[in-house]
C-alpha cells in the first residue's frame, strides 16, 4: 500500500470550480489524507503507538473518509514513496517516520526528548540523523586541480539534477574559485557579444557572477533553475534569451585561420592516410 505523507497544511484536496472561497475554505479543512488519519489514529488509541507509519498497513486497514481501523484478516505491506533532498524538507520528514514512531500530531512527530521543533529538518538533527555532503567534498577535492572549470560546472549541475547534494550552496562557495576559473578569459573573448556588468564590479564580482551564470545555463539544461537547485543565483543578465552564448563562442574563430590549418594538416598525411 502506498503511503502518501506530506508537510502540515500541504495535503491533497479536490473541490469544484464553481464553489466559492468559503467552500473552498471549508472543504480544504474537512478533507483528510491517509497520513492525517495515521496521527487522528494515534491521538485517539494507544494501540498502535509502537508502530512506525510504513509498518501501519500490517495491522490496519484504511477507508477513505473513515480513517484506519483494525484489520481483521490478512496484511498489506506499507510503503512510502521516496523523498530527494532537493524536496528539502519534504526529505527530512520522511527521514523522521523511519524512527518516529505513533505520533499523533505534527506536533508530537516535530518533538525530541520534550523539544518541540518548528521544522522536520531540527527534529532530524535532535535525533542524530546527520546528512552531509562529506562525499561530495571528496570528489572534487580530487578532480578540482585537473578537471576544467566548464567540466566542473557542468559535472555540479548534474549532481544537482540527481538530487543528490545536500547543501548545493555550500559546496559552490567551497570551489567557486575552481568553478569560475575561466571566466575572466571568457568575458575578455566574448565581450562583443556580451551585456557586461556596471563598470564598478571588481574582476571577482565579474568572475563570480559570470561562473553563476553558466551554471544556469548547465541547469537549465535539466530543466532546473537555482531556486530548485537551491543556490544563490547570478545577479546580473549576461546576455538576451535570444541568444546562445556558448554557440556563439564556438562559432567565435578565425575561419581563414582555420582553413590554413586545415590545408597545412592535409598536406603533412601520408597516401597510406
Amino acid at each position: 500500500m502506498l503511503l502518501p505523507f506530506h508537510l502540515e497544511g500541504e495535503h491533497r484536496v479536490t473541490f469544484r470550480a464553481n464553489q466559492d472561497q468559503e467552500q473552498v475554505a471549508a472543504g480544504i479543512e474537512s478533507q483528510s489524507s491517509v497520513f492525517l488519519d495515521w496521527m487522528k489514529y494515534n491521538a485517539a488509541n494507544t494501540d498502535g503507538r509502537d508502530l512506525f507509519f510504513s509498518d501501519f498497513p500490517m495491522h490496519y486497514t484504511h477507508v477513505k473518509n473513515k480513517g484506519w481501523h483494525l484489520r481483521k484478516k490478512g496484511h498489506t505491506i506499507g510503503r512510502m514513496p521516496v523523498a530527494i533532498p532537493r524536496q528539502g524538507e519534504r526529505f527530512y520528514l520522511r527521514s523522521l517516520l523511519t524512527v518516529k514512531r505513533g505520533a499523533t500530531s505534527y506536533e508530537d512527530l516535530y518533538t525530541v526528548n520534550g523539544v518541540r521543533y518548528e521544522v522536520p529538518s531540527a527534529a532530524c538533527r535532535a535525533w542524530g540523523l546527520i546528512y552531509d555532503d562529506s562525499e561530495w567534498i571528496s570528489l572534487y577535492n580530487e578532480v578540482k586541480n585537473t578537471t576544467s572549470a566548464a567540466c566542473l560546472r557542468y559535472q555540479f549541475a548534474v549532481n544537482l539534477a540527481d538530487s543528490e547534494i545536500l547543501e548545493p550552496q555550500r559546496i559552490w562557495d567551497l570551489y567557486e574559485d575552481n568553478f569560475t576559473d575561466d571566466c575572466l578569459y571568457r568575458i575578455q573573448r566574448m565581450s562583443d557579444t556580451l551585456i557586461l556588468p556596471p563598470v564598478e564590479w571588481s574582476e571577482n564580482e565579474r568572475r563570480i557572477d559570470y561562473g553563476l551564470w553558466l551554471l544556469g545555463e548547465n541547469l537549465r539544461d535539466f530543466g532546473m533553475d537555482f531556486a530548485a537547485a537551491r543556490l544563490r543565483g547570478s545577479r546580473h543578465r549576461w546576455v538576451n534569451r535570444h541568444t546562445n552564448v556558448l554557440i556563439d563562442e564556438a562559432l567565435d574563430f578565425d575561419r581563414g585561420a582555420e582553413a590554413d590549418s586545415n590545408r597545412l594538416a592535409v598536406q603533412q598525411l601520408s597516401l597510406g592516410q
